[in-house]
């Protein structure tokens, strides 16, 4: 029996970092709509930043339905008979509706507004990271169609992991919840 783990998470709260030691540690495979974003974007040659990514996956979800992504990367898993998948990246009700339909196991990642503002000032990942004021950082995640149903997504999820401290802390977090995960599989 396969364990898929889908992760929400409001932006800059460690979902890639998440990702990142469950691939590490538990050999998870891991899709993020975000990559198929970002792929699509450089294959028709635009820019990689938040505000195109959006637009995208806006347009896209209109078109094909609000759980088009994660259905991609659910089908991605199931073709190819991945023992343990991560979905990086649950935002939309229609998607974690999708996901708890098909046993994914929802984990929440939690950070403080401080703490997430923090990381967007140094990242650099997208062309746009660090531009915003701190109020505005904020509003997006409360205006950006993205963005805006991932706190209330959270709640229901079967688990919560804080990433307020640093990353011993974080991974530490992780290795509980995985002790719990792989005793019911």
């Amino acid at each position: 029996m396969s364990l898929i783990i889908g992760l929400i998470a409001p932006k800059l709260a460690g979902k890639d970092t998440v990702a990142e030691y469950l691939a590490q540690k538990y050999d998870f495979v891991s899709f993020a709509a975000g990559h198929m974003l970002k792929d699509i974007l450089l294959l028709i040659g635009q820019e990689v930043s938040r505000e195109n990514e959006t637009k995208l996956a806006v347009s896209l979800r209109q078109a094909f339905g609000e759980e088009v992504l994660n259905s991609a990367i659910l089908a991605r898993f199931k073709n190819n008979q991945t023992p343990r998948g991560l979905i990086n990246g649950i935002r939309k009700p229609q998607e974690f509706a999708e996901a708890k339909h098909n046993g994914v196991r929802t984990v929440f990642i939690s950070a403080t507004d401080e703490n997430r503002y923090a990381r967007y000032q140094i990242r650099g990942e997208k062309k746009d990271d660090g531009l915003l004021n701190f109020a505005d950082f904020l509003k997006q995640d409360l205006e950006s169609p993205t963005e805006k149903d991932i706190q209330n997504i959270g709640t229901q999820a079967e688990f919560i992991l804080e990433n307020n401290g640093g990353l011993e802390e974080l991974h530490a977090n992780i290795d509980v919840l995985m002790t719990k995960l792989l005793k019911e599989q």
